[in-house]
């Protein structure tokens, strides 16, 4: 997601589409069917995109989720960012934590049906504030909150706890307009034979 309607022009992503775009054509190349490159969307068309997606897992699948984006860490919970998260106020933390998406929920979600391997790639860690300029309390500083993968589960982000991930590095690169954690993806799902 690039474009956030409701928060200011600092929040405005450049890369998050681009590398959408390329994860999932890279997806591609390896195997993967996708069933949908959802870009700039907002919570209810992610719902519906997602209904459609868990629709189609068989048990036994292997799965990848990828989403490039805002994300947040709300009472130890990771929380990705659609498009319409509401712009910061006095209750923006209880807003949030109803219009994000729940990175745990879509993890549970994801087991229930019975997916064997279940890939989940965020890169939402970025350098760019949330909400309105001068507010530094929404400036997004530490890496998400840690998480504990159930079997079968591979969570990767785009940094560790305390540190960031840059949303646009420069296009000093074989592969330009990229995050860098996307570029180094880019780099590894093209290699074979790499478990």
């Amino acid at each position: 997601i690039n474009v956030y309607d409701h928060l200011g022009a600092e929040s405005q992503l450049k890369t998050a589409v681009a590398d959408a775009k390329a994860i999932a054509q890279a997806l591609s190349k390896i195997g993967f069917a996708i069933s949908a490159v959802a870009l700039d969307v907002d919570r209810p068309t992610f719902n519906k995109l997602w209904i459609n997606f868990l629709r189609i897992i068989e048990p036994g699948d292997t799965v990848a989720v990828f989403f490039a984006g805002h994300g947040m860490e709300i009472d130890r919970q990771n929380f990705l960012l659609p498009r319409s998260i509401p712009a910061y106020g006095p209750d923006f933390h209880q807003l949030a934590k109803l219009e994000a998406i729940s990175l745990p929920h879509l993890l549970d979600a994801l087991k229930s049906k019975g997916a064997k391997v279940r890939i989940v790639i965020v890169d939402s860690c970025r350098d760019r504030p949330i909400g309105i300029a001068n507010t530094r309390s929404l400036v997004i500083q530490h890496g998400p909150a840690p998480i504990e993968p159930a079997n079968g589960e591979f969570v990767i982000f785009s940094a560790s706890s305390g540190q960031q991930a840059m949303d646009n590095p420069g296009d000093n690169s074989s592969t330009p307009g990229h995050s860098i954690f996307a570029r180094i993806l880019l780099q590894h799902l093209a290699r074979l034979g790499v478990e």
